[in-house]
């Protein structure tokens, strides 16, 4: 009898373990863009994340020798959410240049 409630405690234990420490809402993004000139500007919604007025920035003749992209970001959802954005750049052939 004390065998059978140790193994339902530890059962318990196990299930609780695994439902603390796993995320049950983390969804893996799989939303990918096409390509888009330089001098464009675009937007993208994913989920709740609403990416507009993205625009290419030019700082290659500054101090700074740099290029990047600037736009808005709305969360549309009440949840804080983390996002990892990657950027690539291509010349006119579609080869990659960074």
């Amino acid at each position: 009898m004390k065998r059978t409630i140790k193994e339902i405690f530890l059962f318990i234990l196990v299930v609780l373990f695994l439902t603390v420490m796993n995320p049950t809402n983390a969804n893996a993004l799989s939303e990918q863009t096409s390509y888009m000139k330089i001098n464009d500007i675009t937007s993208l919604t994913i989920g709740d994340l609403s990416f507009s007025n993205i625009t290419f920035k030019d700082y290659s003749s500054t101090s700074t020798l740099s290029f990047g992209i600037t736009g808005i970001l709305t969360n549309r959802s009440s949840k804080t959410l983390d996002y990892t954005s990657t950027i690539y750049y291509y010349d006119s052939h579609y080869n990659l240049i960074a």
